[in-house]
C-alpha cells in the first residue's frame, strides 16, 4: 500500500453512512438493475450501468471518472450536448461542506469522553473513554479500557455533569 500510495482509511463499525459513497453506489447499483428493461441481460445493464457511471462528472473533482484514469473524456451522446459549466456547482458543494464541518463538535486527544457501546451484548450502554487522535472531521481513535475503537462523533460525548446520560449515573 505504501508503494503505491495507498491510504488506508478505516471507518467506524455500526456506523455505514460514515462510508457514504460506497452505500450511495451500491443503492445506484440495485437502483438500476430494478428498472424494468426486459430485452436486456443483467451483464448488458451492469454494463450501461459502469459506461453511466464512469461518464459522470464527480461533483467535487468536476472530472469523470474515466477521465481521471485515462486522462481523455469518454465521449457519449450526452457529451455532445452538455455545456461546459458546473463550476458553480463545485463551488457549491465547497461552501455547503465548510458550513457543516464547523458545525460539528471539535475534540482534542486526551479528552475524556463518553462512548456508546455498540456492541453491548447484555453489557453497559456507555463506556469510558480517552481520545487518542482525530482521523478526520468527525472520526476519532478512542481508547476505551486499553482497547483502540474507531467511533463517529454522533457516538461521543464529553465528559461533563451535562452530558452524561442517566443510564450512566
Amino acid at each position: 500500500m505504501n508503494a503505491n500510495r495507498i491510504v488506508h482509511q478505516l471507518t467506524p463499525p455500526y456506523r455505514p453512512s460514515s462510508n457514504g459513497q460506497a452505500e450511495r453506489l451500491v443503492q445506484e447499483v440495485k437502483k438500476s438493475l430494478k428498472t424494468k428493461q426486459s430485452s436486456r441481460t443483467v451483464s448488458h445493464q451492469i454494463s450501461i450501468f459502469l459506461l453511466r457511471y464512469r461518464t459522470t462528472p464527480n461533483c467535487t473533482t468536476g472530472k469523470t471518472p474515466a477521465e481521471l484514469l485515462m486522462k481523455k473524456e469518454l465521449r457519449t451522446r450526452l457529451s455532445f450536448l452538455r455545456p461546459e459549466s458546473g463550476k458553480s456547482l463545485r463551488e457549491k458543494h465547497r461552501d455547503h461542506y465548510d458550513i457543516v464541518t464547523e458545525q460539528v463538535r471539535q475534540m482534542s486527544p486526551r479528552d475524556t469522553v463518553i462512548v456508546l457501546n455498540s456492541r453491548r451484548y447484555g453489557r453497559e450502554k456507555w463506556l469510558c473513554g480517552t481520545i487518542l487522535q482525530r482521523l478526520g472531521p468527525v472520526n476519532y481513535v478512542v481508547d476505551v479500557y486499553g482497547h483502540p475503537r474507531y467511533v463517529h462523533v454522533e457516538h461521543l460525548l464529553t465528559r461533563n455533569p451535562r452530558t452524561i446520560p442517566d443510564e450512566f449515573i
